[in-house]
């Protein structure tokens, strides 16, 4: 039956031609969503491995308020400099968060977000190469007040060049700044998605704070020799008393990577409901055209039965088509996919959306995912054209065929 189906399928290939067309666009837009959203995830882990690499522990304060995704600053600086006199530290870092707007005339108009707090996430500038996580890319650092840095993207969308002045909403009101320096995390324009202004401390507690020096987190460093594991151990010990949450650098990337992971939560499933209503579509239309393919094989599939051919024969040999062109048809899928992922990803660049740059990314789980997508739903659609044929009597078979030949030739 197997070499029967073989033979079909190579001697009908011009009649599956709308099935091939409908799986594998179906399993394109199923594969390219999947690789759109692993190539994301990768870039922002990558990024987070790599821009946080010499962090060996992060402390934080234990059930700190979170609102919206933004946690309040309540680690005071007294703190880090307890952190500083632990044995294995060599530096640690107080990282604040606030956040500010850029004032336009435009912007003064725009009503508040629904979502919390519009416009860039205001962080201090860290004076340490290993713990600091963007780089200067023009420019340089603040040094003082009302300096500040912006993240490459928002200098693009602003339009804003170093050394010009703008103006940003403080906690004491409009204040005019200049732009001394330009930031990127590593390939990706900004830290946060909203954008990332840096400024010097103590100024920037008052930028978007009440002027007290705290932090939401301090980054620590180790000295050489000592493992994440024993740094970790030696701070729990010495802050034992205090209501913070002490992580070894790795467990701090993995909660970094999950934070910065927010907007596939909204793009996964969105891509993954538009791919599975296209697999669903093209079930339809697979259904459709094994119909009229098995009725256009009327006879054939009766004489395959008058040779002593059983049902369950016919239906095994129709079902072995169905999974054989779904296999074809998902592979011609999966590489348009891949082309489609490469658009995707050049669009997205040229439109500069502050994503990080996507790719074609081909795992074992892509590809697995695709070809079953596409041979389950192709062998599920030809199930009921296959069943319908394995119980048609040869003589019925014979006989409606006749009955069309010759209709046809009556017309004629």
């Amino acid at each position: 039956m197997f070499e029967l189906a073989l033979s079909s399928v190579r001697s009908n290939i011009s009649r599956f031609v709308a099935t091939l067309i409908a799986i594998a666009t179906g399993v394109a837009f199923l594969t390219a969503g999947t690789m759109l959203t692993t190539s994301i995830e990768r870039s922002l882990g990558g990024e987070i491995d790599e821009q946080y690499a010499g962090v060996a522990a992060a402390i934080s304060p234990r059930g700190a308020d979170d609102e919206g995704g933004f946690q309040r600053a309540s680690l005071p600086a007294s703190t880090l400099d307890e952190i500083l006199s632990v044995e294995g530290v060599r530096s640690a870092v107080g990282e604040y968060r606030g956040f500010t707007k850029i004032l336009t005339e435009s912007s003064e108009k725009e009503e508040p977000g629904m979502f919390g707090p519009q416009g860039p996430t205001v962080r201090n500038w860290v004076n340490n190469e290993e713990l600091n996580p963007v780089q200067i890319i023009e420019g340089r650092a603040p040094r003082g007040a009302n300096e500040i840095t912006l993240d490459r993207g928002t200098v693009e969308d602003e339009k804003v060049t170093v050394g010009e002045k703008i103006e940003i909403s403080t906690t004491q009101g409009p204040a005019k700044v200049t732009v001394v320096g330009i930031t990127a995390f590593g390939t990706v324009d900004a830290l946060d998605a909203s954008g990332t202004i840096m400024a010097a401390e103590p100024w920037v507690y008052s930028l978007s704070g009440d002027g007290s020096q705290s932090y939401i987190k301090v980054l620590v460093a180790s000295e050489e020799g000592v493992t994440d594991a024993q740094l970790r151990a030696n701070l729990s010990t010495a802050l034992a008393d205090k209501p913070l949450k002490v992580m070894t650098g790795t467990a701090f990337r993995t909660e970094e990577k999950a934070q910065s992971a927010e907007i596939l939560k909204v793009l996964r499933p969105v891509l993954t409901g538009f791919a599975l209503l296209a697999l669903g579509v093209c079930g339809f239309v697979i259904y459709n055209t094994f119909n009229v393919v098995v009725t256009q094989r009327t006879r054939e599939l009766a004489l395959v039965r008058a040779i002593a051919a059983s049902p369950l024969q016919v239906w095994s040999s129709l079902a072995i088509e169905g999974l054989l062109i779904g296999i074809l048809g998902s592979i011609l899928g999966i590489l348009l996919g891949s082309a489609i992922t490469a658009g995707i990803g050049a669009i997205l660049t040229a439109l500069d959306l502050g994503l990080p740059p996507a790719s074609i990314v081909l795992t074992p789980y892509i590809l697995i995912r695709g070809l079953l997508a596409g041979t389950i739903v192709t062998f599920l659609a030809a199930l009921i054209p296959a069943l319908r044929a394995s119980t048609t009597a040869p003589v019925d078979a014979m006989r409606s065929s006749a009955a069309e030949s010759a209709g046809h030739a009556t017309c004629s």
